[in-house]
């Protein structure tokens, strides 16, 4: 029972939903106005198909002169498709043809990849002749013809980003994405007051029996009075995820309370969460939280108390 879904697997007004709700939250708003105070760097928002449709940042004066042609809008294109592709599964930077760095970190919805922040138009390093000729030369071959003397100006005020700080950067940007997407999906477990009936009637029936019964959709479908399939269809839409994977979602939430709140056996504390093995509580556990159960029993043993 996979609680991970795939991007085919939810349906894109979803995960389109789920972005702008990102977006919209308080803590990722001041979040992205804290980093550009301490970092200097604009955040950039992208769906999960690249699209800016968030908050729109300002290219960078080198970025903007790249684009300044349809050539130069076709590499920047290419090297924003690459860092995304690379950022699927954790934070990735790459270096364009121009010597500008892209770095994105996915933002990550009960296992599916929403959207991307991202950092853009710096560079790592000052530009020395060599970089300069190599740069030129893959221009051209890209079809980008520039004034290389206003490209030099405008490389040589460039805001210079090392690799070791960029990479602090994004281990960062990676930190608070996990932290507000946990927040945002609190209400998988708690549902809203505005989610259709049926709905929070199934989710109550979940959280009623989930720990205790093998529990299946046919059985939350029999006591809401509605058809399987209605209810599946009306559940997905409405939460983001399937029945089964919110039954997981659930228990894992269950054990993780256990864990964190006692000193239980990990054994024990899967199948009093409703595991029916090991092996899936594990698969489960570790999908939610990134880590296995016996991992953060261990983190939190060797955090010390306080006073």
């Amino acid at each position: 029972m996979a609680i991970c879904l795939s991007c085919e697997g939810m349906p894109r007004i979803i995960r389109t939903a789920l972005y702008h709700k990102f977006l919209q939250m308080q803590e990722m708003v001041q979040f992205s106005k804290d980093f550009a105070l301490a970092t200097g760097l604009e955040l950039q928002f992208v769906d999960e198909l690249g699209d800016s449709t968030g908050r729109t940042v300002p290219l960078s004066p080198l970025c903007t002169l790249i684009q300044y042609t349809p050539a130069g809008q076709r590499l920047c294109r290419q090297a924003h498709t690459q860092v995304l592709s690379a950022a699927a599964t954790r934070p990735a930077c790459l270096t364009c043809d121009a010597g500008c760095v892209e770095a994105a970190v996915p933002l990550r919805v009960s296992g599916i990849v929403i959207g991307y922040l991202k950092i853009a138009g710096v560079t790592s390093h000052p530009f020395a002749v060599p970089d300069l000729q190599r740069i030129q030369h893959l221009l051209r071959k890209a079809d980008v013809v520039l004034d290389i003397e206003r490209f030099k100006s405008i490389a040589a005020s460039t805001r210079i980003v090392s690799p070791e700080l960029l990479q602090a950067y994004l281990r960062i940007l990676d930190i608070a994405a996990q932290q507000m997407a946990l927040r945002m999906t609190a209400h998988l477990t708690n549902p809203a007051v505005s989610m259709p009936k049926i709905v929070d009637r199934a989710c109550r029936e979940i959280r009623r029996r989930a720990l205790t019964d093998d529990l299946s959709l046919d059985d939350v479908a029999a006591e809401c009075e509605v058809s399987p399939s209605y209810l599946s269809r009306t559940f997905h839409h409405a939460t983001g995820l399937t029945f089964r994977e919110y039954v997981a979602r659930w228990r894992a939430e269950h054990a993780h309370h256990k864990i964190v709140s006692g000193n239980d056996p990990i054994t024990q504390i899967a199948y009093a969460s409703g595991f029916q093995s090991l092996s899936q509580f594990n698969r489960v556990f570790r999908s939610c939280y990134g880590k296995s159960p016996r991992r953060l029993r261990e983190e939190i043993r060797r955090t010390p108390a306080k006073p």
